[in-house]
């Protein structure tokens, strides 16, 4: 089993999001993330999905997509691809030390600082999954009060 992450470019008419995330419900998949835009034609969205699965899943799943009317193009996100995500995370903290501890790791791996509260500090990370899973497990030894996720974005490079 391994990660895939496609883009596919679809026309933007309603239903198209529910047709895709169907089809991956149908084959039984589980989407790791799943982010959604405007694409640079009109009228068109790019659909980023990740999921995991062997290469025969894989490849079932593409020929799947490719009869649906609405899909224009489908790419394969390679390793060196640009792949980024959208991190929100806000932490409670009792102590002037441990807020001195969360604003020295978000220094380190260069977050930002977006609110700062009596009790709690809310940090913003982006970079590739790796990164921002990194990050948490870093301060989950904190009381981590909500995290809010934008999802794997990305596109080949070049």
């Amino acid at each position: 089993m391994q990660n895939h992450v496609i883009s596919i470019l679809v026309n933007n008419e309603p239903g198209v999001l529910a047709k895709i995330s169907g089809m991956f419900y149908r084959r039984n998949f589980n989407i790791d993330s799943i982010s959604v835009g405007s694409s640079e034609k009109y009228g068109m969205s790019r659909i980023v999905i990740s999921f995991t699965g062997d290469s025969n899943e894989f490849e079932q799943l593409v020929k799947q997509l490719h009869k649906l009317i609405e899909v224009v193009k489908i790419k394969k996100l390679e390793n060196d691809s640009l792949v980024r995500e959208l991190c929100l995370i806000k932490v409670y903290y009792n102590d002037s030390k441990a807020r001195e501890d969360l604003i020295s790791y978000s220094e380190v791996y260069k977050n930002k600082i977006i609110d700062i509260s009596q009790d709690t500090i809310t940090l913003q990370i982006i970079g590739d999954p790796d990164k921002v899973n990194n990050f948490i497990k870093l301060i989950s030894k904190y009381k981590i009060k909500e995290i809010c996720r934008t999802g794997t974005t990305g596109m080949n490079r070049g």
